[in-house]
């Protein structure tokens, strides 16, 4: 049976590119941190997500199939959104105005043990999905060559060193290599196709939104506005009217290139190099969310995109291409043992569970991890969504959208750590965005927030903002259709931990009072205003919470009390520093002193009756005397009470109790779940300093999470198990979230006989790169790009050197402390 299954497969896979099986894999040498395989991938959804390479700019995206006679591209742009503005019933997915009166109801039913009464009026806390949308596929881009018959010698690969994908083969004597890759610089997506024989092209593109495609010249345009087109051909429910236009260029070297029914036709060309732009007049400008360009301006303004690529010519532009890229992807080297495998990606993922060169797959995953972050999310775009850039449906799994209870902040972990910092502008600049009509919802849900006089949420006032689970582009910041999944109005506060890092890694004081802390400190004015006391506890909690994505209605679950924990934290943290460095001014300091009075009240972490880091505050209770409601699940996905072990700082080292606490959670969470579940195990382990159990969760997801393309899978396919992972990868050997640095954490006895990193990064601005060998680092360089002191945890002091000689250091309960200048490189002798 399996020997059926697989050619099946193969026979799909060729069929898809209308040629004959290959008869040998390409005799091509790939580097370690090059993904191959030696058939195309099969048409259809399921060779999309599982076996297509991906390839993007951070704005526009590809997935390319490798057929040999009929190659395929399908292609996005990151802003080609169904909903929002346009919709009939738009509302941001907010719904009552006065809900906020509801849940005072609610708060005091809980407090007063009526459970089964608050949950009743929950549904009165619900937002609706009108106008909520979903990201939508732009297009298909089709290439005909003509006198492919049978093939030999097929390779389809993507070199993450250069972010270049190609496919060759040889057929009926030629030798025809096609390379592609996204430019940042020139935002066009570039196909070169070269041969040794006359090349003989049909190239044609098909609009996913039933747009118009005409051709003349050398030139293939296509235009319209989003209609979310359903399987019947219709327009969907949230077709918005957003205008988008996407040209193509093809320019043969040699030979010629007519237009011909909406495509183009290439005759005895040596070489083809074919560009493609696209783009929509979408703007974050709340409300309307357009840019105001007309149709003809849009459209011009992609043509000069392409053309202007065009005019640079192919050389340099792939030399651009390069440049801007590999200064990313180059900084960061791992080491743990691997080699070029020497088998395709899709064998070396087989024998993975065979123990068979699990170094080279583990060292490509993480790589694999830092390109993907590259290719979807970059400065002057939206950020990396459920599905990063990469979408071929109009109706995707959770609208391909931007899901806030872990996912989009799990989306940007590895970013700071694996030296990604350029990658997270367009999560900062959304962040931002969210804020003025987050002041909408907070006015309906939490009762806060000022009114202009028609009665209505006066959103030019910072007086506080809330967003929930499911967001868009378009300012949807409501609590979903159901509040079961919907409500989480401590979600925006979750985000910006990820935004403070972008300052905890950089120490960059502009910034934070520029960018970071306004958002920072008008989440925790919502908070400041909304938390109750809890009169059986004297805690301060927020009431009614909700576990993601399981368990009762209760007041102060774990979840929310630990995102505003840690908001709170780091806002005073944040205070403190932009006092003490000229930045003062943007500091409310009466809003400050009134969360360093709530803080400590807000005691989020409870140890249960058999160790536990408690859910519930009441749930010892449930299981002594039978009272469990039965939507927990013992075994969920999520690890919500978990997150002050990680990505948040409560839970450290030096916090022993707290520390044993959460590893029975994880133990009993077990080992299970989700693609995006175990990389969050693997940073949970990390965190624990359990390098054997994280190692456990690294080999767990990529032998059942993950398809033959590396992408994780939920299922279905969902990116930020990539990005987890990769995440989870960097903390197993730094970490430095407790005040320190500490090297090696969680080092797996697989990688501890010898090995090496390069360029990752440490909170405080320094960047590292050390040796080890049986587990023991044995040489480190730290360059500090901020200045200040740098703490290293270390089992005996060192010496540390600038250029050469000695400097000052002092060494004390197991840390190694001296001063930096930014700019200067500092070894310590081992």
């Amino acid at each position: 049976m399996r020997k059926r299954i697989c050619v099946s497969l193969l026979l799909c896979a060729a069929i898809a590119g209308g040629v004959a099986l290959p008869a040998a894999a390409a005799d091509t040498a790939h580097n370690a941190l090059t993904l191959w395989y030696t058939s195309p991938a099969a048409e259809g959804h399921s060779g999309w997500e599982a076996q297509a390479l991906p390839i993007g700019n951070g704005k526009l995206g590809a997935k390319i199939f490798g057929g040999a006679a009929k190659e395929h591209l399908q292609f996005n742009e990151k802003t080609l959104w169904s909903g929002g503005p346009g919709v009939a019933g738009n509302t941001g997915g907010n719904t009552d105005p006065e809900a906020w009166k509801v849940r005072a109801e609610i708060q005091q039913l809980l407090a007063d043990g009526k459970l089964k009464e608050a949950t009743a009026k929950m549904t009165a806390l619900q937002g609706n999905e009108k106008g909520l949308g979903s990201y939508q596929n732009f297009g298909e881009v089709y290439i005909e060559t003509e006198g492919v018959g049978s093939v030999d010698q097929y390779d389809r690969a993507l070199d993450l060193e250069t972010a270049l994908s190609t496919v060759s083969f040889r057929s009926n004597g030629a030798n025809i290599k096609r390379t592609y890759f996204a430019s940042y610089p020139d935002n066009v997506v570039v196909t070169k196709i070269t041969s040794d024989q006359p090349l003989n092209l049909n190239i044609s593109m098909a609009s996913a939104q039933k747009g118009d495609v005409t051709s003349a010249g050398g030139t293939i345009r296509m235009t319209g506005t989003v209609q979310q087109t359903k399987s019947d051909g219709n327009p969907g429910e949230n077709a918005n009217n957003l205008q988008y236009a996407a040209v193509l260029l093809a320019y043969p070297d040699g030979g010629s290139v007519t237009a011909a029914d909406g495509g183009l036709r290439i005759s005895n060309a040596t070489d083809v190099t074919i560009y493609l732009s696209a783009a929509t007049d979408y703007a974050d400008n709340y409300p309307v969310y357009r840019s105001g360009v007309d149709a003809s301006q849009l459209l011009q303004n992609v043509e000069v995109a392409a053309t202007s690529a065009l005019s640079k010519g192919y050389d340099t532009v792939l030399a651009d291409h390069l440049r801007d890229y590999q200064n990313l992807f180059n900084r960061v080297k791992l080491d743990i043992g691997q080699s070029a495998p020497g088998v395709s990606t899709d064998l070396l993922l087989k024998n993975y569970k065979w123990n068979k060169n699990r170094p080279a797959l583990e060292s490509l995953y993480f790589q694999y991890g830092r390109y993907l972050l590259i290719a979807s999310s970059r400065a002057g775009s939206l950020p990396a969504n459920l599905q990063g850039i990469w979408n071929d449906q109009n109706y995707p799994a959770w609208q391909s959208d931007y899901h806030s209870n872990v996912n989009l902040e799990m989306n940007y972990w590895p970013a700071y750590t694996t030296n990604l910092a350029e990658t997270t502008p367009p999560l900062l600049r959304y962040v931002n965005s969210l804020r003025e009509p987050g002041r909408v919802t907070a006015n309906y849900y939490g009762g806060v927030g000022a009114l202009k006089a028609d009665g209505t949420p006066d959103t030019a006032q910072a007086t506080g903002w809330m967003i929930h689970t499911q967001n868009n582009p378009f300012g949807n910041t409501g609590p979903g259709s159901e509040w079961a999944w919907g409500w989480s109005p401590a979600a925006g506060a979750w985000l910006t931990q990820n935004t403070y890092d972008a300052f905890a890694f950089s120490k960059d004081y502009a910034l934070l009072a520029s960018d970071i802390y306004p958002a920072m400190e008008e989440a925790a004015l919502l908070w400041s205003q909304m938390l109750i006391k809890d009169e059986k506890t004297g805690r301060l909690v927020s009431s009614p919470t909700y576990s993601p994505e399981h368990g009762p209605i209760t007041a102060g679950n774990t979840y929310e009390q630990e995102l505003i924990w840690q908001l709170y934290q780091n806002v005073i943290e944040a205070a403190q520093a932009l006092q003490d460095n000229g930045y003062g001014s943007s500091v409310n300091t009466a809003l400050l002193e009134k969360i360093k009075e709530q803080l400590p009240q807000l005691q989020p972490i409870q140890i249960g009756f058999w160790g536990q880091i408690k859910e519930w505050a009441d749930e010892d209770k449930w299981f002594l005397f039978g009272l469990l409601d039965k939507k927990v699940e013992f075994r969920h996905r999520h690890m919500s009470q978990l997150l002050g072990l990680y990505p948040g700082n409560h839970v450290t080292p030096e916090e022993k109790k707290f520390q044993r606490a959460a590893k029975i959670s994880l133990l009993v969470r077990g080992d299970g779940g989700t693609g995006w579940s175990k990389a969050q195990k693997i940073c949970a382990w990390a965190r624990l300093q359990n390098g054997s159990h994280s190692y456990k969760m690294l080999k767990e997801l990529l032998q059942k999470s993950t398809l033959t393309n590396l992408w994780d899978t939920h299922p279905p396919f969902q990116i930020d198990g990539n990005f987890g992972a990769t995440a989870g990868i960097a903390e197993m050997l730094l970490q430095s979230h407790a005040g320190y640095i500490s090297l090696l954490p969680a080092l797996p006895s697989a990688w501890a006989k010898s090995g090496s990193v390069e360029g990752l990064r440490a909170r405080g601005g320094f960047e590292l790169s050390f040796r080890w060998a049986k587990g023991n680092v044995t040489a480190l360089t730290v360059a500090s790009t901020a200045g200040g002191d740098c703490v290293l945890k270390l089992p005996a002091s060192h010496t540390v050197t600038l250029n050469g000689y000695p400097i000052p250091a002092s060494y004390e309960n197991g840390r190694l402390t001296f001063a930096t200048q930014a700019g200067a490189a500092y070894e310590v002798k081992f």
